[in-house]
């Protein structure tokens, strides 16, 4: 629920909430890769909340994170360990994923996934 920044104590900042989790994901070793491909990367490309407004509290966060993956880890590890973090948080989320990848080349299998915080 978003407010006005007059009365932080009746809304809760989505962006506040959420910065621990971001720190935790940014900092996750998710493998160390192997002689084909680097360690995995956790990266944010975009986030959003708010509604322009300097003195208005968002009510929602939006987060747009993408994983470049190697062969040591697998979509459903990296879900999992995604997930694991963001309920040690105690977020309340939707996440959104997709996969991109090369299937036609084994040797490359990039992936990512976006994330809805609400």
């Amino acid at each position: 629920m978003q407010g006005h920044i007059a009365y932080p104590h009746l809304v809760k900042n989505p962006i506040h909430l959420a910065s621990p989790a971001i720190a935790e994901l940014a900092a996750t070793e998710w493998d160390k890769g192997n002689e084909y491909f680097p360690a995995t990367s956790w990266q944010v490309s975009n986030i959003h909340g708010g509604t322009g407004a300097t003195n208005v509290v968002p009510g929602t966060v939006e987060i747009t994170f993408n994983f470049r993956f190697s062969t040591a880890s697998t979509v459903d590890s990296l879900k999992a360990k995604v997930h694991a973090i963001l309920d040690k948080h105690g977020l309340e989320y939707e996440l959104n994923w997709s996969l991109s990848a090369n299937l036609s080349d084994p040797a490359r299998q990039p992936g990512g996934c976006s994330e809805r915080r609400d």
